[in-house]
């Protein structure tokens, strides 16, 4: 049964007349209303909790409580921050595991709340590790052996060639010596310093020394050194073409700005090349290695050889000629089929598909006109993007539609960036000048994404988002929703097989269980009517740590320009899984679905052994899983697996995977901040970050005894900045941490959420 309102005002009543709540202005009852059992209330644990958490309510908090049996309180207010050891790997992991005490002892304030936010920042953490680890260790070694062996075959070929054709290869080599450049700029061998320290340093300040020592050794992947690496090229290339390099690598250093790309605007010169996006984020800004990866990648990710550009089209073609490489071609499978596994397919034709297209002609010459002509009468064959990722400025913008825009785009990409549905989603319901049936804004809201899912609030407050922002009229409105029904018909099209094509869209799609509304059968703070609010700070936090993890692989959408001792212990302290069964089902099929994937690429086969992380975790959600059953079914739980539930941890998922990696207090914070949208119109970036973390109390009926629990959930911003520069993790940690009166406020939407 679930907890009854008398009863919660009983026991509002009681943490008043306890003191639990110094400064509290609520009166006791009336004698003759008091129940008359007041002693044999004392199992509530509401003493324990609040001392525990060292919260003191206010009026307006009580009230909330009383009213939504949830309550949301910041994680920097209360005691769990003091409790979250050295060791640990996360801070949001760590204050969860705190909740349950330690292994040996067990209190009643030891009532454990499992969210779906905790476990999903558990899964994010295992994810980005191991996407890391991958990268650090096998995918930039690949990214630099098939740059090296492509730029050495374009070279070749730009000798062996009369002037016409050396001079296109010039070009293609041009391309890929800029490449190797940005991906041979960095420290290959690591860096270790040891720092002169004093004595009585402690362990922690001895680490942060040294690990900005390590920093400051490894900051050589520089525009200067860059320079350096260019002149071991000085007899491979004229010296107009050195030029052309230089700009593009001064371009991409800077990182601040849009202009048309040195070696690759001629295939397309009203496209304006983002050099902004060569800021590196994320996980990448670590290590120069790391920053190397990227900005390699976002190299190859982002530049195009046009179709309808005849000289992209011709270049295209002689590109080719690489693939005919085994060693080549095996490099380029390998990252694209890892990343893959964890990002998706490419939006753009691929460098496979494009050898097997033209493998169906005959002699082709890339410089005949009718040849180009056969060639460009079949392009129907490959499909265009989906999502539009590039910076157009052409009065010819006004005449076109969003459609025309992408089959123009139509092209190949070396790694291209990646199809995902959220970005098709906001890729469809933002426009910048084009062409549009209806009114549709240039920088889209987080909130469309759980909108387009089927959540009834998110689309409320996408209303009001595009009232407050855009000022939308009712007509504007009702245009927009149209459109949104379109996409949102769309998405629930999608098949099973389309949504398990990797490990990011399967994400999304667990994400989607969380727009619901829940009945009479649920407890009550799950019948809460501002829970969905609360349901959608978890959609979007984590939204956020997705979006934060496939960053760099990811197409992004853009709006154009145009036990101790004998003793008995004491009893179990009854925790609580919120029970969406639905979330929890689609978890274990995504835990499995990792699983597969991990097993058919041969990826970390440690973390799939019996005491690996991903084995470990499959066991929990299977464990939460069986106790929201149980729960949702009123069957009993029992001492055993209140004590599982307690001492359930996730910190470990947060660990690194390269065991000789020392965290650092900055390693372990669990904020980040991702860009998700370019709105070049109006010159300003969408953010989606976290901060810290709320304590999440919630009154349940655990067992047959009403209690409070104690979860952790996320913290959710949204908010867009200029253009000209990126933010990275670490420039929203420092205001997080160093300066959070800088932090933006919390979007409209959260604030009859949050109670102070």
């Amino acid at each position: 049964m679930s907890i009854s309102k008398k009863l919660l005002a009983t026991i509002l009543a009681l943490f008043s007349l306890a003191g639990c709540w110094s400064g509290s202005t609520i009166e006791p009852p009336p004698a003759d209303e008091q129940p008359t059992k007041i002693l044999d209330f004392e199992a509530e644990n509401r003493d324990e909790v609040f001392n525990f958490l060292g919260v003191e309510l206010s009026q307006n908090q009580q009230n909330f409580l009383a009213e939504n049996y949830f309550l949301l309180v910041p994680l920097e207010s209360t005691k769990l921050v003091d409790k979250i050891g050295f060791n640990s790997f996360d801070e949001m992991l760590a204050a969860f595991d705190a909740i349950g005490g330690s292994y040996s002892t067990r209190a009643p304030e030891n009532s454990k709340l499992i969210t779906p936010d905790v476990v999903l920042h558990g899964f994010h953490k295992f994810f980005e590790n191991s996407l890391e680890y991958l990268e650090q260790n096998e995918l930039a070694d690949t990214l630099k052996n098939f740059t090296a062996d492509a730029l050495a075959k374009l070279l070749e070929l730009k000798n062996s060639n009369d002037s016409s054709v050396a001079a296109r290869y010039e070009v293609l080599a041009a391309q890929f010596a800029a490449a190797q450049i940005l991906i041979e700029n960095a420290n290959w061998d690591g860096v270790s310093v040891q720092p002169d320290f004093a004595e009585n340093l402690d362990y922690a300040e001895v680490l942060k020394i040294q690990s900005e020592a390590e920093k400051a050794a490894d900051a050589t992947d520089t525009f200067e050194n860059a320079e350096k690496l260019l002149a071991n090229y000085s007899e491979d290339f004229s010296s107009g073409m050195l030029a052309k390099i230089e700009q593009e690598l001064k371009l991409i250093y800077a990182a601040d700005t849009m202009a048309v790309s040195p070696l690759f605007g001629e295939y397309k010169p009203e496209n304006f090349a983002d050099f902004t996006q060569f800021t590196p984020r994320s996980h990448y800004s670590k290590n120069s290695k790391l920053r190397a990866y990227f900005r390699t990648m976002m190299f190859f990710g982002r530049n195009s050889y046009f179709f309808k550009n005849n000289v992209g089209l011709s270049d295209a073609i002689l590109l080719d000629v690489i693939f005919d490489d085994a060693a080549i071609r095996e490099n380029w499978a390998k990252i694209m089929e890892i990343t893959g596994f964890f990002a998706g397919e490419s939006d753009d034709v691929t460098l496979e598909a494009w050898h097997e297209f033209l493998a169906e002609f005959q002699n082709i010459n890339p410089f005949d006109s009718e040849v180009l002509g056969a060639i460009r009468g079949r392009l129907d064959e490959l499909a265009p993007p989906k999502i539009l990722s590039d910076v157009i400025v052409d009065p010819a913008v006004f005449g076109q539609t969003k459609d025309d825009l992408l089959n123009e785009s139509k092209s190949v990409r070396t790694f291209g960036q990646r199809f995902t549905f959220d970005a098709w989603i906001l890729n469809r319901l933002t426009a910048g000048q084009e062409q549009t049936d209806t009114k549709l804004p240039s920088t889209p809201s987080a909130l469309f994404v759980p909108a387009a899912f089927g959540d009834v609030t998110a689309r409320e407050l996408a209303d009001k988002f595009l009232q407050k922002t855009f000022n939308f009229s009712d007509d504007d409105i009702v245009g927009f929703n149209q459109k949104l029904d379109e996409v949102a018909n769309d998405i629930a099209k999608v098949t099973s097989d389309e949504w398990h094509g990797s490990l990011g869209t399967a994400w999304t799609k667990l994400l989607g269980t969380l727009t619901q509304k829940f009945g009479a059968e649920y407890p009550l703070f799950m019948q809460s009517e501002l829970f969905p609010l609360k349901q959608i700070q978890t959609f979007l936090g984590s939204y956020t740590e997705l979006k934060h993890d496939t960053l760099l692989y990811a197409k992004q959408s853009y709006a154009e320009l145009g036990g101790g001792g004998g003793d008995e212990p004491p009893p179990v302290p009854r925790g609580f899984v919120e029970p969406n069964l639905d979330f929890w089902k689609e978890l274990k099929g995504l835990v499995e679905f990792t699983q597969k994937l991990f097993a058919e690429n041969n990826l970390l086969p440690r973390e799939m052994e019996e005491w690996g992380a991903l084995s470990q975790f499959e066991k929990q959600v299977d464990f939460c899983l069986a106790i929201a059953e149980k729960e949702m079914a009123g069957e009993p739980i029992s001492d055993a697996e209140f004590e599982e539930l307690r001492s359930l941890k996730l910190d470990y998922l947060a660990e690194p995977l390269d065991p000789g990696k020392v965290l650092t207090d900055e390693d372990r914070r669990s904020e980040l901040i991702a860009d998700i949208h370019t709105d070049a119109l109006l010159g300003q970036i969408l953010y989606e970050a976290t901060g810290r973390p709320y304590v999440m109390l919630a009154l349940v009926d655990s067992g047959g005894v009403e209690r409070i629990t104690i979860g952790i959930v996320f913290n959710h911003f949204e908010f867009t900045g200029p253009i000209e520069k990126r933010l990275a993790d670490q420039d929203w940690q420092q205001k997080v941490y160093e300066n959070p009166s800088e932090l933006p406020a919390k979007n409209f939407w959260y604030e009859d959420l949050l109670a102070e």
